[in-house]
C-alpha cells in the first residue's frame, strides 16, 4: 500500500512531496506502534526506528522512479 501511495504521489506531484510523503510514512509507522502498542512494542521502540527505515526504501524508490518516468513521458509527449 505504501508503494502504491508513493507511486501516485510521484506521478502527480514533485520530488519535494515524495520526500515529505516518505517522512510521513516513517513517522506514522513509529508513532502508531508506540502509542497503540503494548509495553513490549515500547521496549523495542529504538529498534523499530532503525528497522522501519527499510520499510520506507521501496516506497521512496518507487516514488522517485514514478516521477522520473512522468518527466520523461511529458518531455517525449511534448517533442512528438
Amino acid at each position: 500500500m505504501m508503494l502504491l501511495f508513493m507511486l501516485y504521489i510521484g506521478w502527480k506531484t514533485s520530488f519535494k512531496h515524495i520526500f515529505v510523503g516518505v517522512l510521513g510514512l516513517y513517522l506514522s509507522q513509529n508513532i502508531y506502534a508506540y502509542i497503540f502498542g503494548g509495553s513490549e512494542q515500547r521496549a523495542w521502540a529504538l529498534l523499530l526506528l532503525v528497522t522501519s527505515l527499510f520499510l520506507c526504501v521501496y516506497p521512496f524508490v518507487g516514488g522517485l522512479l514514478s516521477r522520473i518516468i512522468k518527466i520523461g513521458y511529458t518531455k517525449f509527449k511534448n517533442n512528438s
